[in-house]
């Protein structure tokens, strides 16, 4: 009973933590691509300013 007690503990730890790991690595996942959806518009609007500026 006591052992059985023990695994499920250990099914339960081990759930959490794979739960944990899903969750960080969407995070650090969103937050990459988020990075480089940011760069991009930067550079884009580098882009754009620079032809303004070519027309101003």
């Amino acid at each position: 009973c006591f052992l059985n007690a023990y695994n499920d503990i250990y099914i339960y730890i081990s759930l959490y933590i794979y739960i944990y790991i899903i969750i960080y690595i969407y995070l650090s996942v969103r937050t990459m691509i988020l990075a480089m959806l940011i760069t991009s518009i930067a550079i884009k609007l580098k882009f754009y300013f620079r032809i303004f500026i070519n027309i101003g």
